[in-house]
């Protein structure tokens, strides 16, 4: 009968609670989603019912502001420009302009405020995005698997089929199908750096190296 380690023993036990540290981490970030998507809307909700009151004012300023126009050009017409009642009427027009004018600010102000909470998806779902490739190991920062000081990244096997996969669908256009001549620029990391990073330690892959 082979007798098993507390190690060995322990590791299941650590595997199901790492697991369940997972799952409760993706339920905190979609249930924190969720809360900011609801808050979001309500926001926009918000904004666009004050939109829309103020869009029923500006039509209202406007009738106004034609009808005293229109009051004010019969008086001139029937007493004259220099009279007391024209010029009440033209500091009324005034008066309804500039209260208009005020009203087409805040609505600009308002619309400038909706195209904010639009923003682009990869904006949006960057922080998700980037949760996920990195729980399914596209890439990882290098410190998490070796150790050192951060600022390095490293593909997993999932981006490394990735990047493998986008080289060949470029080699087959560019180089196969246009006749180009192939050059690589390739990222060079100095020594001092890698082995700050933990890589020369921890890296036993001397054909990588």
């Amino acid at each position: 009968m082979t007798g098993i380690s507390a190690k060995e023993a322990e590791e299941p036990q650590q595997q199901q609670q790492q697991q369940e540290q997972q799952e409760q981490q993706q339920q905190q970030q979609q249930e924190q989603q969720q809360q900011e998507e609801e808050e979001e809307q309500q926001q926009q909700q918000q904004l666009q019912q004050q939109l829309d009151e103020l869009e029923c004012l500006l039509q209202q300023q406007r009738a106004e502001a034609a009808r005293l126009n229109e009051e004010a050009r019969s008086i001139r017409q029937q007493q004259g420009v220099n009279c007391a009642a024209a010029a009440a009427a033209a500091a009324a027009v005034l008066a309804a302009r500039e209260k208009l004018q005020q009203l087409e600010q805040q609505q600009q102000q308002l619309l400038q405020q909706q195209e904010g909470y639009k923003e682009p998806d990869f904006i949006k779902y960057k922080q998700q995005c980037d949760n996920l490739i990195k729980r399914k190991f596209f890439v990882a920062p290098a410190f998490e698997i070796y150790g050192g000081s951060g600022g390095l990244y490293d593909f997993g096997p999932p981006g490394c089929l990735l990047k493998q996969q986008v080289e060949n669908l470029w080699r087959s256009h560019f180089v196969v199908a246009e006749d180009m001549l192939e050059i690589s620029g390739p990222c060079l990391t100095p020594h001092v750096v890698l082995k700050t990073s933990g890589h020369v330690d921890r890296f036993t892959d001397l054909m990588g190296m």
